[in-house]
């Protein structure tokens, strides 16, 4: 833990498909996905992007602190893509400095009346090889702690009852 987790305000976000423009505004379609299925194909999901949005306390700027989001399986261990044995696991991490938020031309921000923000972005455009039937956890994490959770269902086949 770390004085910029503790007071983070930090969500995840899973849609059809996420992007940022040129003026830093998130894009999203298909918003709030919580259960998706397997293409028996291919065994993969459906394509997805996965955001973390993270608003830190405005004394923290010109600090640097890491962001991760990493998949968790309904047993709670990480997962871990078919492949060699010493495939690395579904994680995704990188540094941020906290920047002074940007006003648009010709205004003025008030010192430590927004809350600066950041957000990572992570496009799986051909799904992810997860298990139908199964329950899992993105967690974002801040300096190691875990700050946000977002679970997501891979629905599978309905049960075969006989007789």
């Amino acid at each position: 833990m770390s004085d910029i987790s503790d007071s983070a305000r930090v969500s995840i976000l899973v849609s059809d498909f996420a992007n940022v423009d040129g003026s830093g505004k998130l894009n999203t379609i298909g918003a709030g996905v919580a259960i998706t299925g397997i293409d028996p194909q291919t065994g993969q999901t459906a394509p997805m992007s996965l955001v973390l949005i993270c608003h830190v306390d405005p004394r923290f700027i010109g600090r640097q602190y890491a962001i991760e989001l990493a998949l968790y399986a309904d047993d709670g261990r990480l997962v871990q893509p078919p492949g060699p044995v010493d495939a690395p696991p579904i994680r995704i991490g990188q540094p941020v400095r906290v920047e002074p938020p940007q006003a648009p031309r010709g205004s003025y921000i008030p010192p430590g009346t927004v809350w600066p923000g950041t957000q990572m972005i992570v496009n799986f455009q051909n799904g992810l090889p997860l298990a139908a039937g199964r329950s899992y956890e993105w967690r974002g994490s801040i300096d190691g702690a875990v700050v946000c959770i977002s679970n997501l269902l891979v629905a599978g086949p309905p049960p075969v009852t006989i007789g």
